[in-house]
C-alpha cells in the first residue's frame, strides 16, 4: 500500500545512528566536529580544541545545539537553555541570543552555526566528548 511505502521511505529518509557509530566514523577520519559534553569547548575537523572561556551562556547553548545537530531548535527553546529561569521580553531575549550565537560563530563555527526560520541549527556532524 502507499501508506507502507511512504513510512519505509521515511524510514530511510532520516537515518539515526547510535554514538557507537559516529564515534568510530570520526576515528577513520570523517569530517566530524567534536564538541565537549559540557559545552566547554569545541574541535573543527583538524583543528585544535577552541574554549567557550568563562562563558557560561555559550556553554549552555553549545551544547544544547551538539546534542541534536543538523535539527532546528527554536529560539525560545535556546533561551529557556542559556538564561534558565529569567524573565525577559520577547524581543531583548532574541538579542540577547542574536549576539550569543555571533559570539559562537566568531569563535569558530562561522557557517556551522545556521539560522533558519524554524530555529538556530549546527549543521555538521557532531560527536558529543564526555568528560572523564
Amino acid at each position: 500500500s502507499f501508506f507502507a511505502f511512504f513510512a519505509f521511505f521515511t524510514f530511510l529518509a532520516v537515518p539515526t545512528f547510535p554514538q557507537s557509530t559516529l564515534d568510530s566514523l570520526g576515528a577513520i577520519g570523517a569530517e566530524v566536529t567534536e564538541v565537549a559534553e559540557d559545552g566547554a569547548w569545541f574541535r573543527l575537523p583538524g583543528g585544535e580544541p577552541i574554549t567557550c572561556g568563562a562563558r557560561p551562556v555559550l556553554k549552555r547553548l553549545l551544547s544544547e545545539l551538539a546534542k541534536r545537530p543538523r535539527v532546528p531548535i527554536a529560539a525560545r527553546a535556546l533561551v529557556a537553555v542559556g538564561w534558565p529561569g529569567e524573565r525577559m521580553l520577547e524581543d531583548a531575549a532574541n538579542n540577547r541570543l542574536y549576539v550569543s550565537m555571533n559570539r559562537l560563530r566568531k569563535l569558530g563555527l562561522g557557517t556551522l552555526l545556521v539560522s533558519t526560520e524554524a530555529g538556530y541549527v549546527l549543521d555538521a556532524p557532531v560527536r558529543v566528548v564526555r568528560a572523564d
